[in-house]
């Protein structure tokens, strides 16, 4: 047991002896010990001897689990070398995608850039045109076009001075008509009866050297009257479209001004006087106003006027323009 006790180093287990009806303990130092631990024990098995200068690991079966072991393990080198590879070229390609993305997120950009460069260019030339060009007729159409909405006044600012503008302005407004004007209502002629070949509404394309439009002419005046939105207030109202459709009408026009406030229009707030079928809807009473209207007799008149003045004189249906 000594002599082998080289073969048994650290290993400690329990045997049972019989005859002496105890438990001893192998250990590779000492010899057999009694024991006194009552777990249970296992059989050592016997262990070939092995030729002395021969190294164990000499074994064919040593050399082929060692042979197996470094097959294994350059098997996993081989597989973790490539794992690394497949990792850098999906970095690679996620790269390439993500390079290719900019790169046309960029030309896009560019593009976009680019045409909305052109289009202000090509404004800026043609506005540019209308204002400095040869003819007077454009440039008091452009100037005039553009202070009728304040949002767009700017345009003409960026080409004439405010002086400039004013006296274009100022120019090309319309008359006022002294208080107490008001056209000759006697001068218009409704005939007694019409021509049955005469369609009750007809509708005609106009257009001249510098306008274009059309033209509604009603055979029976009385067809026509002044349509509003259910409650005025300083918000936004509704189009003709849709006031058409609330009256039952088959043709509108836009009537009388509207409150702007520069920024914002309010569409469902008139400005000065109205007059609906017979209503009296906004506006003073005493105040005179430019009117435009339409009598009960279903004749057109024009004046500046108080709002009493024009239902007195029987006016039906009116707004300040």
């Amino acid at each position: 047991m000594k002599e082998d006790k080289d073969l048994f180093i650290n290993v400690f287990d329990d045997d049972f002896n019989e005859e002496e009806n105890e438990r001893i303990t192998y250990n590779s130092f000492e010899e057999l010990e009694p024991a006194d631990r009552g777990d249970d024990y296992i059989e050592l098995e016997e262990v070939e001897e092995v030729p002395v200068g021969r190294h164990s690991s000499g074994s064919p079966k040593k050399k082929a689990e060692s042979s197996g072991y470094k097959n294994e393990r350059q098997s996993r080198k081989e597989a973790t070398s490539q794992s690394s590879e497949n990792g850098r070229n999906q970095v690679k390609k996620r790269k390439r995608k993500k390079s290719k993305a900019l790169t046309m997120a960029k030309r896009v950009l560019i593009v976009i850039g680019t045409t909305l460069l052109l289009l202000v260019v090509f404004l800026y030339v043609v506005m540019w045109i209308l204002v400095k060009g040869p003819s007077d007729a454009a440039k008091n159409l452009f100037v005039c076009a553009v202070n009728e909405s304040s949002a767009m006044g700017f345009c003409a600012n960026i080409y004439l001075s405010q002086s400039e503008i004013d006296e274009i302005l100022e120019r090309n407004k319309l008359q006022e008509l002294e208080q107490g004007e008001v056209s000759n209502t006697d001068l218009v002629v409704i005939p007694d009866t019409f021509d049955e070949t005469t369609p009750d509404i007809e509708l005609i394309d106009i257009k001249g050297t510098k306008y274009r439009g059309k033209m509604l002419i009603v055979k029976d005046p009385s067809r026509v009257s002044v349509g509003t939105v259910d409650v005025f207030y300083e918000g936004a109202g509704t189009n003709v479209k849709d006031t058409c459709e609330r009256y039952g009408a088959i043709a509108g026009i836009n009537g009388g001004d509207f409150v702007d406030e520069g920024s914002y229009a309010y569409t469902a707030m008139p400005i000065g006087c109205v007059i609906s079928q017979g209503k009296h809807l906004m506006g003073n009473l005493y105040t005179a106003y430019n009117i435009t209207g339409i009598t009960n007799d279903n004749k057109l008149v024009v004046g500046n006027m108080t709002i009493k003045d024009a239902l007195d004189m029987g006016v039906r249906d009116a707004v300040h323009t």
